[in-house]
């Protein structure tokens, strides 16, 4: 089972050729979007558009904030976290908000696929980059 954190919405149809080349059924795959826009982030709209729905189950964080902070999200969401073997989160706020501990539901561990551009000097520092580098991070 595979859960993927979408970012952009601009980004939303490469997100979905992606999926398909994991080759697992739609009933496998759980999509979070957001419940409405924070900056350009995706939502359940966009997702339907770029026919995520065909590919993947579409889910909503059950909050409204940048990233995924599991302890403020929906049970449904946290239920499908937990469920994952896999997890792909795309975007910086995702690797602000589950990295380390903050990965965890009740104290279980889970590994979490990042994949951003690295936007700020700190950043860079933290995952040994450059700024504007396009980075695979495993926490």
């Amino acid at each position: 089972k595979v859960m993927f954190v979408h970012d952009a919405a601009g980004e939303l149809v490469f997100d979905r050729i992606l999926i398909e080349q994991l080759g697992k059924p739609p009933e496998a795959v759980v999509s979070v979007v957001r419940e409405s826009p924070i900056l350009a982030d995706a939502t359940r709209e966009d997702a339907l558009a770029a026919g995520l729905d065909t590919v993947a189950r579409v889910v909503t964080p059950g909050t409204d904030c940048l990233g995924l902070p599991l302890h403020f999200c929906s049970a449904e969401l946290r239920d499908a976290y937990r469920a994952a073997d896999l997890v792909i989160a795309k975007g910086q706020a995702c690797l602000e908000t589950l990295e380390g501990k903050d990965a965890r539901i009740e104290g279980e561990e889970k590994d979490v696929f990042f994949l951003l551009r690295v936007k700020c000097a700190l950043l860079a520092r933290h995952l040994g980059t450059c700024v504007g580098d396009c980075v695979l991070e495993v926490a």
